[in-house]
């Protein structure tokens, strides 16, 4: 019979591989822990820096904090009660929706800006392995707002990044909630009393309903397991519920909120440039779309496969690419060309293979 204590070695061995472990995730967790105070403290160095520039406004409600198990949130400096504005900011990224000209957008803002849009959490939204997002996409993605021209709900009418906003964390029974200004301002309102050292939240979906469903919202779209009080205690929206939450949001008004991240003029011409550029490009891609129509149109006539027609539709669709190297104006990578020609030619590859479906149908019949 063996002794219990006969050929230690690997129980040593477990044991010490174990602990090593356990010193490398207490190490990654403590360089995580400065690396996230460090990013509160320059933020709110920044706000109250641009706090100190306007002559009306008032000390700042919040500041950012790391929140266990949530990374950095906004709490509040003292009590603020129900009805109070409590932010107010710009947009950065100011130009049209489509990710190309946002990704450019980001490479001529100025560098302050451009680190703290770095330095918002990311993931990948595609679901592919390996992810076929870049890596401004990523992070725009989980953090962008959807603008609302007022009166209209078919859908936002751009997509903007708020960089303290976008870092206040979600609570199904929030206590803030959103609005925008005409100059497409953010402005974020107590919808309840808040008290000194609360986190500020808002609901990320003005989400309702039972907790199971909620949660499976927030996990698709954030991949993340909602532990605010209302799922813990497994209580249920109603419909009621979700409506008074925003009907108690006021209109913005006037205000002595330092207005945050303010754009210069420069970033705004840069935008609008960004614009008349990628216009140029629309009419370019339009152009190249009519010549692929018709051969598509002429293809169906002819009977030809739809294997066929798919690699003539590609072939065409090439210009796409060629067209961004041949006007790179702004200095993009060939792999940012590659992705955003991926991108923008996937989207009229789908348009006309649907065309040819239908064409074709239509002279199988005649």
């Amino acid at each position: 019979m063996d002794s219990p204590n006969e050929n230690p070695e690997p129980r040593i061995g477990a044991n010490a591989e174990r602990n090593k472990r356990k010193k490398e995730l207490a190490k990654q967790k403590k360089l995580k822990n400065q690396e996230e105070q460090r990013i509160a403290d320059t933020l709110n160095a920044s706000i109250n820096k641009q706090a100190g520039n306007y002559a009306n406004s008032v000390e700042p409600l919040f500041e950012v904090k790391p929140i266990p198990g949530k990374g950095l949130g906004l709490v509040a400096r003292r009590f603020i009660s129900r009805g109070t504005e409590i932010l107010r900011e710009d947009a950065i990224l100011k130009c049209n929706r489509e990710f190309i000209c946002k990704e450019i957008s980001l490479m001529n803002v100025p560098n302050d800006k451009k680190a703290r849009f770095m330095e918002l959490q990311s993931q990948c939204n595609c679901d592919q392995t390996p992810c076929l997002e870049t890596p401004f996409q990523r992070i725009f993605e989980l953090n962008c707002f959807g603008f609302y021209a007022e009166k209209d709900f078919r859908g936002p009418s751009n997509t903007y990044i708020y960089l303290i906003s976008a870092r206040i964390n979600h609570d199904c029974m929030p206590n803030t909630a959103g609005a925008f200004t005409e100059e497409e301002y953010v402005t974020v309102q107590a919808i309840k009393d808040i008290h000194p050292g609360e986190e500020i939240t808002r609901d990320y979906h003005n989400l309702r309903g039972t907790t199971q469903f909620r949660r499976t919202i927030l996990q698709q779209h954030y991949k993340f397991v909602c532990e605010c009080t209302t799922c813990v205690s497994n209580t249920t929206i109603t419909e009621a519920q979700a409506m008074v939450k925003f009907a108690m949001r006021e209109k913005p008004r006037n205000t002595t909120t330092t207005l945050l991240h303010k754009a210069t003029p420069e970033e705004i011409k840069k935008d609008k440039d960004i614009d008349q550029w990628f216009g140029a490009r629309l009419v370019d891609f339009a152009i190249l779309q009519r010549a692929v129509d018709g051969t598509v149109r002429a293809q169906a006539a002819q009977g030809i496969s739809t294997e066929e027609c798919t690699n003539t539709i590609l072939s065409l669709l090439g210009g796409i690419k060629k067209n961004l190297e041949d006007n790179n104006a702004y200095g993009l990578s060939e792999e940012l060309i590659e992705t955003h020609a991926s991108i923008l030619t996937q989207a009229a590859f789908e348009k006309m293979m649907a065309h040819f479906a239908k064409l074709k149908a239509q002279f199988t019949i005649d």
